[in-house]
């Protein structure tokens, strides 16, 4: 594994617990780059002082994957293939409506479940995910299709896995997602 690729990623982190370079400001400007404006490098961050950036970059990265795919399907729906740091993968699907956009994330690997109707479940169970890697999968699907991660409104934790059965990621993922410095959304927009 490659050093950069042993790196936390910031999305791990609760957003009051971004850090700062001794300015209590800076998490703020910092959590608005990645949450309010989907910057996914910290060369986009272009308000933050350049050595500070290269701190960060030194120790932290933003993106939680190794690698994002995109399968777009013929009702405009699109599904995400994301291979994590272990190599193993999970995915999201991206549903545009007319007027909203929703995103189906996934908490886990597999699913230990076992369910016999779920495709998921005879996959077997592979791990949960952590936080960074739920938050990442909104944030991976806004750097792709382009769009700005607070215009994502609803999020159904419905993907692989079963959310309450990694309940401390997901809750840490949902904390981020309504906080107002986070992605600000209205905790009804959220289905677990």
């Amino acid at each position: 594994m490659e050093a950069s690729e042993q790196k936390p990623s910031l999305l791990g982190l609760n957003v009051a617990d971004l850090p700062d370079d001794g300015r209590a400001y800076r998490s703020r400007q910092l959590a608005e780059w990645i949450y309010g404006k989907g910057a996914a490098d910290f060369a986009q961050m272009t308000n933050l002082p350049a050595a500070w950036r290269g701190e960060l970059a030194a120790q932290w990265t933003v993106d939680p994957f190794v690698k994002s795919e995109r399968f777009e399907s013929a009702d405009g729906s699109v599904r995400y293939l994301f291979t994590l740091k272990d190599g193993k993968q999970t995915e999201a699907v991206y549903v545009p409506y007319l007027n909203r956009r929703t995103i189906c994330i996934s908490s886990m690997v597999g699913c230990p479940a076992g369910c016999a109707f779920c495709a998921t479940g005879a996959m077997g169970f592979g791990r949960n995910l952590n936080v960074a890697e739920i938050v990442g999968q909104l944030l991976a699907v806004a750097w792709q299709e382009g769009i700005e991660p607070r215009s994502i409104r609803n999020i159904v934790l419905m993907g692989m896995g079963e959310a309450l059965l990694n309940y401390r990621n997901a809750l840490g993922a949902i904390r981020t997602w309504v906080d107002p410095r986070g992605l600000a959304m209205s905790p009804r927009r959220i289905t677990l």
